[in-house]
């Protein structure tokens, strides 16, 4: 185990041009390809400290070990659990470590680092076979900040002893400027002890996540560059299938499929998922799931392809991540940096796929216990969503603008550098993207949309909110903003109230009683609603859409003139 830290110091920057002859690397055809984008001065000073190995070239014989043996070990021993303390006191502590770490770090102390989960593959997935042989090796990379102990050492022992040792070539943890005590000696301590193949890399200052994965990327010697987060749990066999994918075409970007972990109590959700689910995106540039489509003729084990991917775990080929642009170096923190490179991925000729037949545990946290560099991480997102709209999708960025206005009143920043990256790579345009991968995706332009915008209520002047609420979720009435996902409303062509992210308002009986509810659109083209008079109707049934209170929604019978029946489509710039 090695520890390398970082100090930013003059000379080094000074020095800058020297360290740039470690960044070169080669490309699949053994020519020499063009450095990597200029590094932040972290990272910098990390390449002339410690000089990067050079990955090998695809035409070299890359020495492969021919045993599978796996790194799993005894079993290690059991957290102390709790004796003679109430039950009170348990959830005190409970929820005390929860609005410390957004998720329950108490109970997860007292889970074994080395837990047994349930195995979420399809029967089909434990048959298959890998020639570990012809498997490259792979750099896992987990970048962190202040991340509880017990979840990221369960973290690095997931991935190890549920993995052949063969293929791991190292273990890159990247402490992004901590400032807790346990991760600092006690981790150098404990990973010495435990793990010879784990590096610490860290950082003097924050760099957010995607400098901080830049960082790992520029140490990592494995062919495979394998990015995870530091909540997870990898699942029985997770690594072979994500580097078979790679193996056969060093363009494909491969993810797992992500199982939830409980934040509230830490359990591994055991679902068993026949056709996983795979990326979207909202034109907020939000990313989202959908369902997944196998290609024609595939077996149950086969990739699907993605258009998107959630961004906290994919595996690609080190040399593919610089020669199509790594990561936009002038990004924040994190968000939006995902929807960016799948876009890229797609339109510059390469393919994302999820692979069915790899799990990874997960811990979807409602919030986030931590800052990110310059800003909060709603100003970052949409910084960084603003950069990719400019340089990747053409004419449609418009739709991203219209659903998110206050995304005009920013600076983003140069973006000739990415601009000239998409032109250099030859890459398709964002049409062709849109028809090949998502050709059933609603586009909200004025062929498809009548009327966009918050619907206030006559009688109490507030507009129709979300409150939060996704699939499932129940509508009611909030103070207007007019902002999406919760407030922008779009009445379609077809009679759908819809939203950006793809949820429409659908009517649905309840012990006799009509209710509206958000569920996904469809898309079959059944007309819900009729916008007469100010007021919506329901196809079907007749009843309109009232206001119950200043706060709930309701559907009853049609009266004229009635201001609880009235909705006025109204505009984000008259609400500001």
């Amino acid at each position: 185990m090695r520890v390398v830290r970082f100090r930013v110091s003059v000379l080094v920057q000074a020095a800058v041009v020297v360290g740039v002859v470690f960044l070169l690397y080669r490309s699949q055809d053994g020519h020499r390809a063009q450095p990597s984008p200029e590094l932040p001065d972290a990272l910098v000073e990390r390449v002339l400290v410690e000089p990067v190995p050079e990955v090998p070239r695809e035409t070299e014989s890359v020495p492969q070990p021919s045993t599978t043996v796996s790194t799993r070990r005894t079993p290690l021993p059991t957290p102390a659990q709790d004796t003679g303390i109430s039950k009170e006191e348990i959830k005190r502590r409970e929820d005390e470590s929860y609005a410390k770490n957004f998720f329950n770090e108490y109970r997860s102390s007292k889970l074994p680092l080395d837990r047994e989960i349930p195995d979420t593959r399809v029967r089909e997935c434990k048959d298959v076979k890998y020639d570990i042989d012809a498997l490259p090796k792979t750099s896992i990379i987990i970048c962190f900040v202040d991340e509880a102990w017990s979840t990221l050492l369960r973290s690095v022992w997931s991935m190890i002893n549920r993995a052949p040792a063969d293929l791991i070539q190292e273990i890159l943890l990247v402490d992004d400027a901590s400032n807790v005590t346990w991760l600092g000696e006690q981790l150098e301590s404990y990973a010495q002890e435990h793990w010879p193949m784990v590096r610490i890399l860290r950082s003097n200052k924050r760099l957010g996540l995607i400098r901080a994965r830049l960082l790992g990327a520029e140490a990592a010697t494995g062919r495979i560059l394998t990015f995870m987060d530091s909540h997870v749990e990898a699942n029985e066999g997770w690594l072979e299938p994500i580097l078979a994918p790679i193996a056969q075409n060093p363009r494909t970007v491969v993810t797992p499929i992500i199982d939830v972990i409980s934040d509230r109590t830490m359990a591994y959700e055991q679902v068993v998922v026949v056709i996983p689910n795979v990326g979207t995106f909202d034109w907020t540039l939000d990313f989202n799931w959908k369902e997944g489509v196998p290609r024609e003729g595939a077996a149950s084990t086969d990739p699907v392809d993605s258009p998107t991917m959630a961004g906290g775990l994919f595996a690609i080929d080190r040399n593919y991540f610089y020669e199509i642009g790594s990561y936009d170096q002038s990004m924040d923190g994190w968000g939006g940096e995902n929807i960016e490179m799948s876009f890229r991925i797609w339109m510059c000729g390469g393919t994302l796929v999820t692979v069915p037949c790899s799990h990874v545990g997960h811990i979807f946290r409602s919030s986030h216990p931590y800052t990110v560099p310059n800003g909060t991480i709603g100003d970052t997102f949409l910084r960084n969503s603003a950069r990719l709209a400019e340089v990747w999708m053409d004419d449609y960025k418009r739709f991203f603008y219209e659903s998110t206005p206050q995304a005009t009143e920013i600076s983003i920043g140069d973006v000739s550098a990415r601009k000239a990256l998409r032109e250099r790579l030859g890459c398709k345009s964002f049409q062709w993207y849109l028809q090949t991968l998502l050709p059933t995706k609603f586009i909200p332009d004025e062929k498809h949309v009548v009327h966009r915008g918050a619907l206030r209520n006559a009688e109490h002047r507030n507009c129709i909110d979300t409150l939060g609420g996704r699939d499932g979720g129940i509508p009611g009435l909030y103070g207007c903003h007019g902002l999406a996902p919760a407030q922008l409303w779009m009445l379609s062509t077809e009679g759908e109230l819809r939203l950006v992210d793809n949820l429409c308002m659908q009517v649905y009986q309840s012990a006799g009683t009509l209710k509206v509810i958000l569920q996904e659109c469809d898309g079959r083209g059944r007309r819900t609603w009729d916008y007469v008079g100010g007021t919506f109707v329901t196809a079907d049934t007749k009843h309109c859409l009232t206001a119950d209170g200043a706060n709930a929604l309701q559907l009853a019978e049609c009266e004229a003139g009635q201001p609880r029946q009235q909705w006025e489509w109204v505009a984000h710039s008259e609400l500001t």
